[in-house]
């Protein structure tokens, strides 16, 4: 279960970031402006004492919040 600063919508910016959308695709899927997209990474980059989109992701897998896609294949995997 999703910490309570990525209940709801939070939650769902945050999925997206990690799709690496950019803040006005993200507010055009959530019906929402670039500039609420921005407030609203603002204020969760300060809660959890992030700088920037990689941390965020960074404590987003780190505390089980994200998950690495099936289709993803380690490097090491790719050398065989």
């Amino acid at each position: 279960m999703a910490p309570p600063i990525f209940a709801g919508h939070r939650h769902d910016r945050h999925v997206l970031i990690g799709q690496g959308l950019r803040n006005k695709q993200i507010g055009e899927r959530l019906f929402i402006s670039e500039t609420t997209v921005r407030h609203h990474l603002t204020s969760i980059f300060d809660k959890l004492e992030v700088a920037d989109r990689l941390e965020l992701m960074m404590y987003a897998y780190q505390h089980g919040l994200a998950r690495v896609p099936p289709s993803f294949r380690p490097i090491e995997q790719l050398k065989d």
